[in-house]
């Protein structure tokens, strides 16, 4: 049922109409099994690609269901809340505007440049002094690969939530290994690095790779 099957013919009648399936995918949402629960997660990911409407409504719903159900819900919006969908974010606890309240948000990275089958390692720290509570975040970082023809595709990665309390510092690192993907491939040259809180880029840095 799945419209957009990566490894399957695209269902064109489910992609130009969804709504046969959700009755299914209501009636599997709480299921005890983990590749069930998988594949309506994916389904929705894929609905929400073209009735994005269709899955917010459906998701809002479902929202505290279950645990189980939680699980599926952030698996399936996971597309719309790399967007940056208010609602999406806002239903996942997560304030949109949060990256404006940061008075600190720096990224650091301990290597300029990098050759391949290495690794690139990178500190960030974040504050905000306004606030009167933790405030909840999600944080991840969004790489601009250099392709072939010098133009950039983006790719998000997350790093971990937390709760950001009122005037202290939070500090963290993550790494970047540079190596060929049968599903990606690596070209030189500067590949921008952004520090994402809440899905919005708040400090980036530059790393020149070399082939």
């Amino acid at each position: 049922m799945r419209p957009r099957l990566p490894w399957g013919i695209r269902l064109q009648q489910f992609v130009a109409d969804p709504q046969p399936v959700m009755p299914i995918l209501a009636q599997l949402f709480n299921d005890h099994e983990v590749y069930v629960q998988k594949s309506v997660a994916n389904n929705l990911n894929d609905i929400s690609k073209d009735h994005s409407q269709l899955v917010i409504d459906f998701c809002q719903q479902h929202w505290h269901e279950s645990k189980t159900g939680d699980w599926v819900i952030q698996r399936g919006l996971r597309t719309l809340f790399k967007q940056g969908q208010t609602a999406v974010l806002q239903l996942l606890g997560y304030q949109p505007a949060a990256a404006t309240q940061l008075t600190t948000a720096k990224l650091t990275v301990l290597q300029a440049a990098a050759q391949l089958e290495t690794v690139s390692e990178l500190s960030y720290r974040l504050q905000a002094t306004d606030i009167k509570k933790a405030l909840p975040l999600y944080l991840g970082y969004r790489v601009h690969y250099v392709r072939q023809n010098g133009q950039t595709s983006a790719k998000d990665f997350f790093i971990k939530r937390i709760n950001l309390k009122p005037g202290q510092p939070f500090e963290g690192q993550f790494k970047i290994k540079w190596q060929q993907l049968t599903t990606r491939k690596l070209y030189a040259g500067k590949h921008l690095v952004a520090l994402l809180v809440n899905t919005e880029p708040v400090a980036d840095q530059i790393i020149d790779l070399e082939l």
